[in-house]
Order: structure tokens, then sequence, then C-alpha cells
């Protein structure tokens, strides 16, 4: 469906629902209220809404009251790395000694209305489920409900098929696919070294992604056209994908007027400046998954790796090492070499010798260029292979296992070679806790 006017009342109706069953499952964004009160007139809220979309008015969907605020989280508190060897236990009376205290904030979309979520749900159903069924089986975050798929096994109420318009909300649940997404890597690493393989596994996490995408994508018609498509071709270029791009347009131009601290900008080639798209719209994860199209078609058909599996930004890679692979330049060399992106290597401002991360570029079309940074500081990297690398497998998964259940076994006693293994190749965390995922692992 690609034109505006053939959206229907029933339309907003589905969308409304999935929207609010959308807000009621997301955590950090106060929605539940907002929704309440929208329904004592829903209605004529939607009626109005109805109008708005048929008319196509630019002024409706662009103005403060639609596309809403923005504000901040803090991600973190970094102080002076130089301690001079001081240990003290009371956290408040260290950074008390601290004449400067490097403070680290997310921005985030807040207040946005009901009517944009509604809009947000509409899209994914009408174009967003056509884009993200061309994503393969190595993307596992964020990914859109399907009757008699994975968790949505079932497919009738009754003698009544499950269609998608009838399931509650968007989304698969979270922790299955994440669990899902933790083992798979595991598992593929583990075989690969029982048939005597080395390999590498690295963890990558994509820097500012959000803050750096820009939703003009989804009406390029180059990038429409990589999904070789005739439905995308039209329906991805229609009114609806053109409205929402410019509210989310709206919403980073708003927050640009407010003079926000320059780290939250992004700056690339001739490109407007702009803050990506907020992350309290259920469209942004769908959107953010189809964005990573491109890449993940680079890897697994370029680099042929033995597992590759993307969570929406995080990335879990697992290669054979021939021998030489020693160190994390090492491994980039690599896709350097193989992808058809460029690998640009990000050397840090203060020590321009050291390599503080890798950006990834490429085009949807001779006028689209786009990149993609890759931090060193979330990046992790095992070399693995023999009896060690098993054990140091098994480990992390049963920090899965461990942190996954209810209840904890009573430790055994008996000490056996195993265990003995264990304790001399086994993962620890970086602070000694038990290690549940690879990124925690050390």
């Amino acid at each position: 469906m690609a034109k505006l006017q053939e959206i229907t009342s029933e339309d907003l109706i589905i969308a409304y629902r999935k929207a609010k069953s959308n807000a009621y499952f997301e955590n950090g964004h106060l929605l539940l209220e907002s929704f309440a009160i929208y329904e004592e007139s829903l209605e004529k809220n939607l009626k109005e809404l109805l109008r708005a979309i048929h008319e196509d008015d630019e002024f409706y969907f662009t103005s403060p009251s639609f596309i809403g605020r923005h504000t901040y989280l803090p991600k973190g508190i970094v102080p002076p790395s130089n301690h001079n060897g001081v240990f003290i236990s009371d956290k408040i009376n260290e950074l008390d000694g601290f004449n400067k205290i490097d403070v680290k904030t997310r921005l985030i979309g807040y207040q946005h209305s009901v009517d944009f979520h509604i809009l947000g749900a509409l899209w994914i159903d009408k174009i967003g489920y056509e884009l993200e069924n061309h994503l393969g089986d190595e993307v596992y975050g964020c990914r859109l409900r399907r009757p008699g798929k994975l968790n949505d096994t079932i497919s009738k109420i009754g003698n009544k098929i499950v269609e998608i318009n009838d399931l509650p909300g968007h989304f698969r649940k979270y922790i299955f696919d994440y669990k899902r997404w933790q083992n798979d890597a595991l598992e593929a690493a583990k075989e690969a070294i029982n048939k005597g393989k080395e390999v590498a596994i690295m963890t990558l996490d994509i820097r500012k992604f959000y803050h750096r995408l820009y939703p003009e994508f989804l009406t390029n018609t180059d990038f429409i056209d990589s999904l070789t498509n005739d439905f995308l071709n039209k329906a991805s270029l229609s009114g609806l994908s053109h409205l929402l791009e410019e509210c989310c347009k709206s919403w980073s131009n708003n927050i640009l007027e407010s003079n926000i601290n320059e780290e939250h900008i992004d700056y690339f080639e001739d490109r407007e400046p702009h803050v990506g798209i907020p992350l309290a719209i259920s469209s942004s994860k769908v959107i953010a998954n189809i964005f990573l199209y491109q890449l993940d078609r680079d890897i697994k058909h370029n680099l042929t790796p033995i597992f590759y599996g993307r969570y929406v930004d995080d990335i879990i890679l697992v290669l054979e090492n021939p021998g030489h692979y020693k160190s994390a330049s090492d491994i980039w060399d690599k896709l350097s070499r193989s992808l058809v992106g460029q690998i640009i290597p990000k050397f840090d401002p203060d020590d321009g010798e050291k390599i503080a991360g890798y950006e990834y570029q490429n085009s949807f079309s001779d006028n689209y260029n786009y990149r993609l940074e890759f931090s060193s500081n979330k990046q992790k990297l095992f070399f693995l292979n023999g009896m060690s690398g098993e054990i140091f497998l098994d480990t992390v998964k049963e920090g899965m296992a461990e942190t996954s259940s209810e209840w904890r076994d009573l430790p055994d006693p008996e000490i056996d070679l195993d265990n003995l293994y264990k304790k001399i190749a086994g993962a620890d965390g970086d602070n000694g806790e038990k290690v549940n995922t690879l990124r925690k692992a050390n």
C-alpha cells in the first residue's frame, strides 16, 4: 500500500493497539499515562490523525507537540585516570577529590505524541514488515513477530489462522533472541575447534549508531533496488516513508536549535548536521536493522565467517585463524582486504600513533555515502584453540545458564580434572565475576 489516501480507520486502530503494546513493554520511556489520556477520546483522536495522513498535513506532523522533545540519560562517570595508586571505597569521597569529572550522557527522544507512536507502528505494518523480511537469520535483535516462526509458534487460534494484524505487538521477546545470538556464536566456535581449527572471536559495537542514522535512505532508489523486490520499489518510496522521514528530520532539527553539546551531533561529508532518529518510536528499531542490511550482506558474502551475528548494533564475528592472526589489527586487515566497504583506521587525537577504532564506509548510491564507527573500547578479541579454547567457551556458556536460571545448584565438592582445567583456562570477568557474555569475558 503506497498511497496515504488508502490508509483506513481500521489500519489506525490496529496500529494504535500495537503501538500501545510496544509502549507497555518498553523500558526507560514513560508512555503509559499518555496512552491512557489519549484513549479517553480515542475515536476523535484517530479521526484527526487519519485526516492529517490523508491530507499529508506537514504542519501537523512537524509541530513540536507531535514530534516531542529530547532529554539526556547518564551513561557513566569517567574520573581522571591518575589515581596515584590510591583506592577509596566511598566513591562520593573519592569524587570530591577531583576538580573535573567527565559525565557521559545519552541523548534520547522524550514526550513524543501518541500519534507519533501510532505513525511509527503504521509504517511497520505497511512497509517495515516487507523491508524487514529481507534480513537474514544473522540478524537477531529487534526482529518483528511473524506467526508460526520462532517464539511465535502459535499460527492458529481455534479455526482462525493468525495473521500479522492479529498479533498484539510488533517485536519478538528480547531475552530469547539475545540468548540465541550468543549461544549460536559459542556453538559455532566450539564446533570449529572440535574439528581442529583455531578460531578468532571478535565482539564489536557500532559507536553512536542511532545518532548517526539518517532516515532518508528509506526513499533512496538505489537502496530499494538492492533489495530486488518490485513491491518495495513502490511502497518504500510512498508518502508514508516520506512522512516518517520528515517527522524524524523535524525532531532532529528542533534539537539542533536548542544548542546541544557537539558530541551528540553527527557531521559527515556535505550532509546537513543531524542527531539521528528517536529511539523511543518503534519504527526506529526496524529502520536501524534495515540500514545495516548492506553491512550484513558484505560480511556474509565476502568474508565468509564461521559465524556472523548482529544484535542491532552489537556484533559477534567468528573467523578461522590460519595461524598468523595475532592481534586486532590483523583481523581488521583481513576485513579491509575482503569487504567491499572501505575500512579506515581512526587515530586517537591525543596520541596520533594509537588507533582508537575503525570506520566502515560504504554507499547506497553515488550521492549517499555513510559510515559506521567501531570503537576499540568495546571491542574484545579471543584467539581460541584446543582444549583450553573449548573450556573457555564452556565456562561462558555455564555463566549464561547460571544467570538465566532462578535456582543455583549447590557446589559439587568433587574436584575432577575438567574442573581443574576450567580453573586454569576458564573465563573470568574483568572484576572476577561470573561471565555470562563474551564482552565480559577476560
